[in-house]
């Protein structure tokens, strides 16, 4: 079987990722549409001075209307989040994939470094690789190693830096991914693989 050309290869590896950004914007898309619905029903039912709640006997809420608008809104906020964690987890992921793939290194001991060395002898690699495989361990294993590490590339992927708190001598760490990360992400698999305008493999050039 004669190996696929390169120009198919470069159109099945960016497509593929098109694909993968496509989801993560539709899925984006509905959830701010649905949470900036709730806060502005919330906006709208504190402006109208209503006050629906009612509490039982201890004095614990147990029904408002404002309260579950905005916490609707919260549970948005909460499920962007997660989606754009989940995404840029699925961008490396389809990397490493098609890298181990065209590599033939799919031993379990063939670590990240490894890869993208023989990856770069194929095709370009993004020198902000390292960055997202960084992220991308954060997010799957939540380590005080991968946050620390982080914190020492890219300082805005954080809400709050890992720290360490007196009352239980555990570090702690604050995300703050925003829709720029996920699409930065995209952006980094996509120059670091087969592309439309090269002629062919690095090696053959």
């Amino acid at each position: 079987m004669s190996p696929l050309p390169h120009s198919t290869k470069a159109f099945l590896y960016q497509s593929g990722l098109d694909r993968i950004r496509d989801g993560f914007r539709a899925a984006t898309a509905s959830l701010e549409q649905s949470r900036n619905a709730s806060n502005e029903a919330h906006a709208r039912y504190v402006d109208s001075g209503e006050d629906d709640s009612e509490y039982d006997e201890d004095g614990c809420l147990i029904h408002s209307t404002a309260h579950a608008l905005r916490s609707a809104g919260e549970e948005a906020d909460y499920a962007l989040l997660a989606v754009r964690e989940a995404f840029i987890m699925a961008s490396f992921h389809y990397w490493e994939r098609w890298a181990r793939t065209a590599t033939g290194l799919t031993a379990p001991g063939d670590r990240f470094d490894k890869v993208r060395t023989a990856c770069a002898q194929l095709y370009p690699v993004s020198d902000a690789l390292g960055t997202l495989n960084c992220l991308n361990n954060l997010l799957k294993h939540g380590s005080a190693h991968s946050a620390r590490k982080l914190a020492g590339i890219r300082v805005d992927h954080f809400r709050m830096r890992p720290s360490c708190f007196l009352h239980d001598r555990r570090e702690h760490w604050a995300l703050g991914i925003g829709d720029r990360h996920v699409e930065e992400a995209f952006e980094i698999v996509r120059a670091s693989g087969p592309q439309y305008a090269d002629s062919g493999p690095v090696a053959d050039k």
